[in-house]
């Protein structure tokens, strides 16, 4: 004994052959036969061997089978299709309903206009939010702001098809009014109606971007229609009728 401890070192792991033989993969397979079916990836990835060919006589199998990858890439990239659609779903609810939220908040007319103009840009990811509205047959407190574009009579109705109540434009060819000072950067738009009441002249809300075809027919619209909804309701919070003036006064 001298009292020193005895080393050992760990044996040296080989490295790994730069040249693997198909029969080293043949090997592996048979004393693996459960390998290929915990990859199945890797067998859609296969060519299939032609068994014969000749005298007029093809072999089906080998089709069959190249279909049948072709039919599994297609669902693959059918499923992948249909989970970024859910997010982008998911994604677009998120910023609908914070957008909703933000004005619900709101204490006052003017900060709730601020919001739709200032902050709505941001939560609903597009370069400009307007909002608009027809002159009023009625005597309407609290529509008159910098924050608020006017219509010609009848301009809603110029903008938005009469049997929508949502409609998106690839390209937007509306009036400059709808959008004011940014309507050189809109190139696409999606349009919600604010329906006219007694206390309430007809108008619209709309979305503008700078890319071409961001918004296009076909795309849900559901989320702007109740964003649109929502707004309207808000609106007449503070929207209250005036008393004309007397004639003469």
């Amino acid at each position: 004994m001298t009292g020193k401890k005895e080393t050992t070192t760990a044996a040296q792991t080989p490295a790994l052959e730069k040249n693997i033989t198909e029969e080293q993969v043949a090997d592996y397979l048979r004393a693996h036969p459960d390998f290929l079916s915990r990859n199945v990836d890797i067998v859609a990835d296969q060519s299939a061997p032609d068994r014969w060919q000749q005298n007029g006589v093809v072999d089906m199998q080998h089709f069959m089978v190249a279909r049948l990858q072709e039919e599994m890439d297609s669902l693959r990239t059918c499923a992948q299709d249909v989970i970024e659609t859910g997010r982008n779903n998911m994604s677009n609810q998120f910023r609908t309903h914070k957008a909703i939220l933000s004005i619900l908040s709101a204490q006052d007319l003017d900060t709730a206009l601020r919001t739709i103009t200032d902050e709505w840009p941001l939560f609903l990811d597009v370069d400009t939010v307007a909002l608009c509205f027809e002159p009023s047959p009625a005597h309407t407190s609290g529509l008159v702001s910098s924050h608020i574009h006017t219509l010609e009579v009848g301009g809603v109705g110029f903008v938005i098809d009469d049997r929508h109540e949502v409609q998106l434009f690839r390209k937007f060819n509306g009036p400059e009014a709808v959008f004011g000072s940014a309507s050189d950067l809109v190139r696409s738009a999606a349009v919600g109606r604010i329906y006219e009441d007694k206390y309430m002249p007809a108008g619209l809300l709309a979305l503008g971007s700078r890319t071409p075809d961001m918004f296009q027919p076909g795309q849900g619209i559901e989320l702007l229609a109740f964003l649109t909804k929502v707004l309207s309701l808000v609106l007449h919070r503070w929207v209250l009728p005036v008393e004309a003036p007397a004639e003469g006064a």
